[in-house]
């Protein structure tokens, strides 16, 4: 019985890909559980078409203005986005957060674009944060990421983006001075554009990109599997830990948390957390003041299917011998140890 579908891929398709004009409303409605199975494929096809058209227009930089005026529009796009956090000497908490990923701007009207540095803006909890130069405190910082690591010397903002009608430019966009703490602010982007304002909901767009499905299974419904789909990362961490706080206030503890064949790899740092976690679990967990709290009253926790990297890396991953084994290869082993104390 499915009692989550990662807000059924509705807003991928109206608020991901539709930040322009008019705007969209998204209301969330129930659907049957015979049909849900059936929308969700139909949705993941019409995502897949979109992404396809996107990724075209993408390396050809240049689309057709739709004639309709109601579908002339401006597309706000984002790629590798990453939450971080660095030793900043100059704050009492000596901890600060940045917020960086590649803006990709499409112009599907027949106007040409010319978008200024201070016209972008992130609002994170409430603060708003104008995009500008990095400062010169933190461009030694960096991170890794899809196996490649970035310094954000190399990040600059561009002073000004200058799009043609359907024409695409991208630019990285780094803001600095984010509070620190272990959960992941609620972050909208903002880009002025004359009269009007594009806005793109950071949170939601990787929530709908991490392609999580959540269903319940075994006597009573006890355990929770998890499918990951898509990409996990430092931003939609928050929402993993948010469903796993649903399942959590609905009673059920144990919980399996398994990868797609087609996932791509998560961040490293992130899954050498999750797995530390997995394996101390009811002992002395491993403890982190940068990414949100596994739910304490899970009793059990398991991974299985974990996207495969170098055989360096995923050696750190198995289970201490002696100890419980919580990271397996197949979901049948995973649920079967999940649900033995059941």
């Amino acid at each position: 019985m499915k009692i989550l579908t990662g807000r059924l891929l509705t807003a991928i398709i109206l608020g991901s890909l539709s930040f322009g004009f008019p705007a969209h409303t998204v209301v969330a409605q129930e659907t049957p559980p015979a049909a849900d199975s059936q929308l969700l494929n139909e949705l993941r096809e019409r995502l897949q078409r979109l992404e396809q058209e996107l990724e075209a227009l993408k390396n050809s930089r240049s689309a057709q203005v739709p004639a309709d005026k109601a579908q002339q529009r401006v597309v706000v796009m984002l790629e590798s986005p990453y939450l971080g956090r660095y030793y900043n000497r100059s704050t009492n908490s000596r901890h600060s957060r940045f917020f960086a990923a590649k803006l990709n701007l499409v112009n599907l009207t027949p106007d040409a674009l010319d978008v200024k540095r201070e016209q972008i803006q992130l609002v994170a909890d409430g603060t708003t944060k104008t995009l500008g130069e990095i400062p010169a405190s933190i461009q030694n910082q960096g991170f890794q990421l899809d196996n490649q690591y970035h310094q954000l010397r190399n990040m600059q903002p561009a002073k000004k983006l200058n799009v043609p009608p359907g024409g695409m430019q991208s630019t990285w966009v780094v803001f600095d001075g984010l509070d620190d703490g272990a959960h992941v602010p609620e972050m909208t982007l903002k880009i002025e554009l004359a009269d009007k304002v594009a806005e793109l909901d950071v949170n939601a767009s990787q929530k709908d990109a991490l392609g999580l499905e959540i269903e319940r299974i075994g006597p009573r419904g006890a355990l929770g599997l998890v499918t990951i789909g898509g990409k996990l990362n430092t931003i939609n961490i928050g929402s993993l830990m948010d469903d796993l706080d649903q399942l959590s206030m609905q009673k059920v503890v144990r919980v399996v948390l398994r990868w797609d064949d087609a996932a791509p790899q998560p961040d490293q740092q992130l899954l050498a957390w999750i797995v530390q976690n997995a394996n101390s679990l009811n002992a002395n967990r491993g403890g982190s003041d940068q990414f949100p709290a596994i739910p304490a009253t899970l009793r059990e926790f398991h991974l299985c299917k974990i996207p495969k990297g170098d055989s360096s890396r995923m050696s750190r991953y198995t289970s201490r011998s002696g100890g419980t084994r919580r990271v397996h290869d197949s979901e049948g082993e995973a649920v079967q140890a999940a649900l033995a104390c059941a």
